[in-house]
């Protein structure tokens, strides 16, 4: 009997080293793609950083551009509405 369980606690101590050799390499799987993602991560934020600047620069290249763009546009909108405004009091009344 004691033969028996000697061969049973072999089997045993094989099976947990074998799940101990998985976990290792589940391990090692698990680092090695969370180390990717975050890699990934990394160059997506860097990107994003540089698309950022990107566009900051140009809306300070063009700032000017934009505030005579809204002043025109400010302007030909006051100017439609006091045609309208005109026309609808002539006609309506």
């Amino acid at each position: 009997m004691s033969d028996e369980q000697d061969i049973k606690i072999a089997v045993m101590q094989s099976q947990i080293d074998g799940l101990r050799e998985q976990h290792k390499s589940h391990k090692e799987d698990i680092t090695r793609s969370l180390t990717e993602l975050a890699n990934k991560v990394s160059e997506s934020i860097n990107g994003i950083r540089e698309d950022i600047k990107d566009i900051y620069e140009f809306i300070n290249r063009s700032r000017g551009g934009i505030a005579a763009l809204v002043l025109v546009s400010s302007a030909l909108g006051g100017v439609v509405v006091a045609v309208v405004s005109w026309a609808l009091a002539r006609f309506l009344h």
